[in-house]
């Protein structure tokens, strides 16, 4: 989550609050820049969001064995994704760029792969992975400390190397490259699925699109943002904890500066009309993707009503919706209400699109939008509608 989004649009609440009258007009201004500054650092502290892929919420409970798995699935050709050795050319090509010794060896073709090898003590490697000059042992770490048993895997991958027959290449693949073993390589799984990708890239051209080439250009991208995925993000935490009074602080003046909007609203009701008969109430999708209102006459029969959305971090800022009831209703009075809003002050606001594509077929909604915040002029909106409405429902 983008800490600004702690407290969505709160510089939009606050500018138009304090231009609209009432309680906030006292917010002293000292405060309103003490507000503006932890908003700003929020945005600033916002941690870019990363590409999700389909293997990142899987792999979130049991992150090892699944890697395991499907790296070594991917890396032998013989296996049903009809990559070749796409997958290993590019695991050799990440051992040849950690070290001069492993960038002049030759590792010959590839002869065969396993995983979970029991060794001594009933302890087990990760992955093993022959070549025809080399045995490769290696050691996927996922949040998991570094005091696995390695003189028992180096004791079995000597003698599968016959002693020297074969180079013996001891490999730790974690999420930050680094190991604790003696005599062990290390790279991180950024590493490792880069130099992979960039094998998969250069061969994408000649062979055709695939379900395997997608899913692998998947595992890959999810071994990139492997470190981000599963790490906490302190940042955030350290952010939220030290500003924790001031964001909660915001959360009430939002809640403040809402109830200014349904108050001003409510006031010009009672300005304007001389029945005391309306009311407002949340609407559904409150707190979900919007802060929204609907303004109703309870003298209504039907469920005729005038909603108002203001979003929390899309364009545009604020809708407004007429929203008629046509149930029993006659098929002229639709005709009345299209005519008299295309006629309105507001007429270059009405997005007809959005008003036909997201209507209820048993009501007439008219959607007017605003890309900025302007609550004198929504609520003359409003009250226009408003007296339309009455004047239909009413009679």
């Amino acid at each position: 989550m983008e800490l600004s989004m702690v407290v969505p649009d709160m510089e939009k609440l606050v500018a138009a609050d304090v231009c609209v009258g009432g309680a906030m007009q006292n917010i002293e201004e000292r405060l309103i820049h003490k507000y503006e500054k932890i908003l700003l650092e929020a945005k600033l502290n916002s941690p870019k969001e990363s590409e999700v892929t389909i293997f990142d919420t899987a792999f979130r409970k049991h992150h090892e064995n699944p890697t395991t798995e499907l790296l070594a699935f991917f890396i032998d050709p013989n296996e049903a994704h009809d990559l070749g050795l796409i997958f290993y050319d590019g695991f050799i090509s990440s051992l040849k760029d950690i070290s001069d010794e492993l960038n002049d060896l030759d590792f010959g073709g590839f002869q065969k792969i396993g995983i979970e090898q029991t060794v001594a003590d009933q302890k087990r490697i990760d992955l093993w992975l022959e070549s025809e000059k080399t045995l490769i042992l290696v050691e996927l770490k996922i949040n998991h400390e570094q005091n696995n048993p390695v003189s028992h895997y180096e004791a079995w991958g000597k003698k599968e190397a016959k002693d020297g027959e074969k180079h013996l290449i001891k490999l730790v693949v974690s999420l930050d490259g680094i190991t604790k073993f003696k005599n062990w390589y290390s790279i991180s799984y950024s590493h490792l699925a880069k130099h992979i990708r960039t094998t998969l890239s250069k061969s994408s051209v000649e062979r055709p699109l695939s379900k395997w080439t997608i899913f692998a250009r998947e595992f890959l991208l999810h071994l990139i943002n492997l470190k981000e995925v599963l790490e906490t993000d302190m940042n955030t935490i350290e952010f939220v904890i030290k500003n924790n009074k001031e964001i909660q602080e915001l959360f009430i003046l939002r809640e403040k500066a809402y109830k200014e909007i349904e108050q001003h609203v409510l006031n010009e009701y009672g300005v304007v009309f001389e029945e005391k008969n309306y009311k407002v109430v949340s609407e559904r999708r409150d707190k979900k993707e919007a802060k929204a209102w609907r303004f109703q006459n309870t003298k209504f029969k039907s469920s005729t009503d005038i909603a108002l959305y203001l979003y929390y971090d899309v364009k545009p800022t604020s809708e407004l919706w007429l929203c008629f009831d046509l149930n029993k209703k006659n098929k002229e009075i639709v005709k009345t209400i299209n005519t008299r809003v295309k006629r309105g002050k507001y007429k270059n606001q009405i997005n007809t699109k959005k008003s036909n594509e997201q209507t209820d077929e048993n009501y007439l909604s008219i959607c007017w939008e605003f890309n900025e915040f302007n609550l004198l002029a929504i609520t003359e909106l409003i009250i226009e509608n408003q007296k339309l409405l009455n004047q239909i429902e009413l009679g």
